[in-house]
């Protein structure tokens, strides 16, 4: 008999008062969790700029880094005995809602003048990524002479919104 008391007892009066201590505690942690959200939304949004700028994310338009690598490659070939041999359409891959782009270029000159236009484009110049370089020995057909080439991988992550308004 005193185990049915203790039951109809729990059921009537101590379940709600558990069950109501169970929905104060979730409460408090959803209102805990809303009062932390905007300083997480601020984290998450340096934390995306960082990641944008590592990456070399940008809302330039393809052609304008096209010609911006053009302009700081005549000016830095242009007092040197470098000259640029091509510079092909770029690679555009779509992923999510990025387009990742790259740019090839490619020169001939001297080994430690390639090597210095190398830095520069990783260093100084911020028109992307160098996400590789290629150098290479390669027989000139005309003058039967070893010549010295390098060949840039400039890559660039742009956001697909801006590419497709920059690219009509």
């Amino acid at each position: 008999m005193a185990a049915l008391l203790a039951i109809i007892t729990y059921s009537l009066g101590i379940s709600k008062s558990v069950d109501a201590c169970h929905l104060y505690n979730q409460a408090n942690r959803k209102i805990l969790l809303a009062d932390s959200l905007p300083q997480r939304i601020n984290r998450l949004n340096r934390q995306d700029a960082f990641l944008s700028k590592k990456l070399g994310q940008s809302d330039t338009s393809i052609y304008v880094i096209k010609e911006l690598i053009l302009e700081y490659s005549s000016a830095y070939c242009k007092g040197k005995k470098i000259r640029i041999v091509d510079l092909p359409k770029a690679i555009t891959e779509d992923f999510k809602e990025l387009n990742i782009v790259v740019h090839t270029i490619t020169f001939e000159g001297a080994y430690k003048e390639l090597i210095k236009l190398l830095d520069q484009f990783e260093n100084e110049y911020k028109v992307g990524k160098v996400a590789s370089a290629r150098i290479y020995k390669k027989r000139d057909r005309k003058s039967r002479e070893q010549k010295l080439y390098m060949k840039l991988y400039i890559q660039n992550i742009l956001n697909k919104t801006s590419a497709k308004s920059h690219q009509n």
